[in-house]
């Protein structure tokens, strides 16, 4: 990945937690109304945004901050990796 200067990468941290985030909060409205299969895509995506958040992250240059911001990313994927696991068991009781 080329050089960012900090700003950017703060920008570019900052559209994928929004990015992880529209899809998380969609995903729970479906699970919500039992639409449970495209709650586990959304909620698939939402991961996947997180995931880039925290590859970005090596381009901060304050390493407490970036450990600070890797710990805060790591705890949300963890309950993202749940909502995973959750909804996959829905989707199999449903559809399998």
């Amino acid at each position: 990945m080329r050089e960012m200067r900090t700003e950017e990468v703060y920008n570019k941290i900052d559209e994928h937690v929004k990015k992880a985030g529209e899809y998380y909060i969609i995903a729970n409205k479906n699970a919500e109304k039992g639409l449970y299969l495209t709650a586990q895509i959304q909620t698939g995506a939402a991961k996947a945004w997180i995931e880039m958040a925290l590859d970005t992250l090596e381009h901060i240059p304050n390493p407490i901050e970036r450990k600070a911001l890797e710990e805060t990313y790591r705890r949300l994927l963890s309950n993202i990796n749940m909502d995973l696991e959750r909804l996959t068991k829905l989707v199999k009781e449903r559809y399998l």
